[in-house]
């Protein structure tokens, strides 16, 4: 099994949604705490160890039917590289791991990570199958990352907290069906609703975080620009159907959009440090 098939059997390309972890640590001030940001580092590679975990059993639970998709066929389970067997064995070890890792960093880390293994199970078995649901969903398991970032240094959670990770799960949930559609032509969802759901997400995301930073610090509009550019950016790889909308990690190849998140990062780090 080589490095790339490694990648796609723990999904290291999919850990990228753990650094939300980070975010209470950043927007709390506390980011420069070298005691609070080992916490938090700790955190974040319990999460990817419970994530790695939770993909496996689900691309087990897939595999049948990835072994007819273009591109999932090439995962390890699916082209029968890693027995099934196997694969199970390696997301218990990994599961029982996060698991210890996060009862000795929180209480209530570790049922934060209990949760999420256990809801994305639930996902995999049922609430994907169901429209609307199956989005919002994936939106509670990003605020749950960020709320457990609170939770791992003891910081007061904001309700922009909560509501900003969501949304932008949202979006992106209904980026990568719209370009699913236009790529395959099979979604439960229809062209227009899709649509629909991608430009009421960006305006919410645009919106909760313009009223954050009013609210909390006005200097946070002067990384606006970043935002709404990458979006509109991203946008146009949503409604051409593109890779990058349908594999979310690819993001971080397109230079542009790069350029975007360390121009926003440079902006909230100066107002903030």
């Amino acid at each position: 099994m080589g490095a790339r098939d490694i990648v796609l059997f723990f999904r290291i390309n999919q850990w990228y949604k753990n650094i939300i972890i980070f975010l209470a640590i950043v927007f709390s001030g506390n980011f420069l705490d070298a005691s609070l940001f080992f916490q938090t580092l700790m955190g974040f590679l319990v999460l990817c160890m419970v994530s790695s975990s939770y993909y496996i059993v689900n691309d087990v639970i897939d595999r049948k039917r990835d072994m007819f998709h273009a591109e999932k066929s090439k995962r390890p389970i699916a082209s029968g590289k890693i027995k099934v067997g196997v694969a199970l064995v390696i997301a218990a070890v990994l599961l029982f791991l996060g698991m210890m890792f996060s009862a000795a960093l929180s209480g209530v880390f570790f049922w934060l990570a209990v949760f999420l293994f256990g809801f994305t199970m639930l996902y995999s078995f049922v609430l994907k199958r169901i429209k609307f649901v199956d989005m919002a969903a994936i939106g509670v398991n990003f605020m749950v990352r960020a709320v457990a970032g609170a939770f791992i240094i003891s910081v007061w959670i904001s309700p922009y907290l909560v509501a900003i990770p969501f949304f932008f799960s949202l979006y992106l949930s209904a980026g990568k069906r719209y370009s699913d559609l236009v790529f395959s032509g099979q979604n439960m969802y229809k062209k227009k609703t899709l649509k629909l759901a991608v430009w009421l997400f960006f305006v919410l995301l645009i919106a909760s975080f313009a009223v954050y930073s009013i609210v909390v610090h006005p200097l946070f509009l002067t990384a606006s620009p970043f935002v709404v550019y990458a979006l509109f950016r991203y946008n146009g790889f949503i409604f051409s159907g593109s890779k990058l909308a349908r594999r979310t990690e690819l993001m971080f190849t397109d230079l542009r959009l790069l350029i975007s998140l360390i121009g926003f990062c440079a902006v909230i780090f100066a107002v903030l440090y």
